[in-house]
């Protein structure tokens, strides 16, 4: 019976959704399933990242890490799994983060003439700068051990193509979107018993009186926060509210904005909520948004396109263009472009409830077409094997 392993960090929510596809898949076909994780510990997640509140029905493996800090980054080094992938027989071997830990660089130069070696990583060549550049030489040296890479979409396979140059092969790339589990996402799905168990503690309402934006992010640089609201004024959210949902370091920096350009009363900076009970806020939403100066593959994205909403996007973000059609199901703007800026929240904040529904509809669409879960993973593993 041949085998497909994959070295991982953590147990996020979105790759156990992915996994146990991939385990039920690979089950029907005869393959052996294994995932080894470089740490158990998600202490600077939600709480709902443990593996201990999730439903892993896969064969997998957590091993030591003794691996430093350096630079607010974690280095998982895992010798007792960079040992057990020397010596054991795998015919798959899919490494997630090539250069990101010392244990997935020690893996990806495993000799094994058996082995057909994939690397998975996300990339975003909308966003690369000097500093990623000098970095090419040495993952050059990386993605040339490997048989295949793969990637979750258009921007990742760029980034690949800006690496690698003319020793770029098509043919080696193999497309496996980022994804969500899309039923806890459909409103169809989303049970009044779901809705009665949303504990309020930050007093979330949703008036009828006025139509709500939601921006769930981390409050760091790179999600854009600070440079989309430097553009908005009350009066171009007139008749709205936001909703930023998160916590993070730039917490104060985001509130004195919010206090300079008079927007207190019509944005809400709200503490993050378990992960099971973000169905409903997009279901009480009208619109979502997402307005990143570098993002790779945000999955908040495919989440509001599940829950049928129309979408703000920044075009840096790495699957902008597998998600938004220009006032179809959306807009684009330029973080970078205050007038780009202006101009999108104008047709944003200007539609009616009817035209945003009807956009949220193409959402889903886009969606079903390019992020179903099970579709999408077959399609990869009949790439892979």
């Amino acid at each position: 019976m041949k085998s497909f392993h994959v070295i991982h960090t953590i147990t996020s929510p979105y790759r156990i959704h992915m996994f146990n596809i991939m385990d039920e898949i690979l089950k029907s076909r005869g393959v052996k399933f294994h995932v080894h994780f470089m740490s158990n510990n998600t202490s600077h997640r939600p709480n709902d990242w443990s593996h201990s509140s999730q439903k892993i029905y896969f064969n997998h493996s957590f091993w030591p890490d003794i691996g430093p800090n350096l630079y607010g980054n974690k280095w998982h080094a895992n010798p007792g799994l960079i040992k057990h992938i020397l010596k054991t027989n795998i015919d798959y071997l899919l490494v997630g983060g090539p250069w990101a830990s010392l244990t997935t660089i020690l893996c990806s130069f495993s000799s094994k003439v058996k082995t057909s070696k994939i690397a998975w990583l996300e990339g975003n060549s909308e966003t690369v700068n000097k500093n990623q550049s000098r970095t090419f030489p040495i993952k050059r040296l990386v993605l040339g051990q490997f048989d295949k890479w793969a990637v979750p979409g258009f921007r990742s396979e760029e980034y690949i193509k800006l690496i690698l140059g003319k020793a770029f092969s098509p043919q080696n790339t193999l497309i496996l979107p980022n994804i969500i589990d899309e039923t806890k996402f459909d409103l169809n799905a989303i049970s009044d018993n779901l809705t009665d168990c949303f504990e309020n503690p930050n007093k979330i309402v949703f008036p009828q009186t006025v139509k709500t934006a939601l921006i769930p992010a981390r409050l760091i640089p790179e999600k854009g926060i600070l440079e989309f609201f430097e553009h908005i004024n009350p009066e171009m959210i007139n008749g709205w509210q936001i909703m930023i949902v998160g916590e993070g370091p730039l917490k104060k920096d985001i509130l004195e904005l919010l206090t300079k350009q008079r927007l207190n009363a019509q944005v809400k900076l709200i503490a993050p909520i378990d992960y099971k009970l973000m169905p409903v806020l997009y279901n009480q939403s009208d619109l979502f948004i997402i307005p990143s100066v570098k993002d790779n593959n945000p999955l908040t994205l495919i989440e509001a396109m599940h829950a049928r909403l129309p979408v703000l996007a920044s075009t840096k973000i790495g699957n902008y263009p597998e998600a938004v059609q220009h006032s179809i199901n959306g807009w684009g703007l330029n973080p970078f472009d205050s007038e780009s800026i202006r101009k999108s929240i104008t047709l944003a904040f200007g539609s009616s409830k009817e035209k945003l529904k009807s956009m949220g509809k193409k959402s889903k669409s886009i969606a079903t077409s390019n992020w179903t879960s099970r579709e999408v993973i077959a399609n990869f593993l009949d790439a892979a094997i």
